[in-house]
């Protein structure tokens, strides 16, 4: 192979990445978005076998899981009572099952599987944040009294927060007391924080957008009782 496809290839694969980076970010928010950057993945991928003639999957047994889903899909369109309304929606899933493979090509290996999932927790908190912000408070009545529903949701959110934090403490193998390494400069700071500290410093950064979040539920509340 030359070099010239090999530096082809190293471009495809930056495309596959962005374009699933692009497809994650739109998920909750842009459905044109979010399509363009599925198929240019897509394409992309193809055109990335069309290079190399490599074939990336091995068998995991899942194809037997989408060929049995598959054939419900098109035997529920056959026996449909409208079969163009389902015929249409049976093309669309044809079409989303590929995205298994996508994410697989582009997350090659752990570090931009975490980034890929990190990426998509952050988009889906800041749509939220924005939905929050943006929301004109309303008082339509609940199935349910309003105080039951908050104790009940507090209380799971809170339960699984503990069950994680007790997990974490369990597990976790303690360092004996610290020992300076370095200066303790801005660029041994920065280090840490992205090497030894990483899964620390991205935790902290998802607690800290639920704070926001928590933050815009309150005032939310304080724009319902002005009102």
């Amino acid at each position: 192979m030359t070099e010239d496809k090999i530096q082809i290839i190293k471009w495809v694969d930056g495309l596959i990445y962005f374009f699933t980076i692009l497809f994650l970010i739109s998920l909750t928010n842009s459905i044109f978005v979010n399509q363009c950057g599925y198929y240019l993945a897509l394409f992309a991928i193809i055109y990335r076998y069309y290079l190399t003639r490599e074939q990336p999957f091995g068998k995991t047994g899942m194809e037997y899981a989408f060929l049995f889903y598959m054939a419900a899909e098109i035997l529920s369109t056959i026996f449909s009572l409208e079969p163009g309304h389902s015929f249409h929606n049976l093309l669309k899933r044809f079409f989303l099952i590929p995205i298994v493979y996508t994410f697989i090509i582009s997350a090659r290996d752990f570090e931009r599987a975490k980034k890929i999932f990190l990426i998509y927790i952050g988009a889906v908190c800041v749509t939220i944040m924005f939905a929050l912000m943006l929301a004109n408070p309303t008082d339509e009545p609940s199935m349910l009294p309003r105080n039951v529903l908050i104790g009940l949701s507090s209380f799971l959110v809170a339960g699984m927060l503990a069950v994680g934090l007790i997990m974490v403490v369990a597990k976790t193998h303690w360092m004996p007391k610290a020992v300076q390494l370095n200066a303790g400069t801005v660029e041994d700071l920065g280090r840490a924080l992205l090497t030894r500290f990483g899964y620390a410093f991205e935790l902290i950064s998802v607690v800290l957008l639920l704070a926001i979040l928590g933050a815009l539920v309150v005032a939310r509340t304080g724009r319902r009782a002005q009102s």
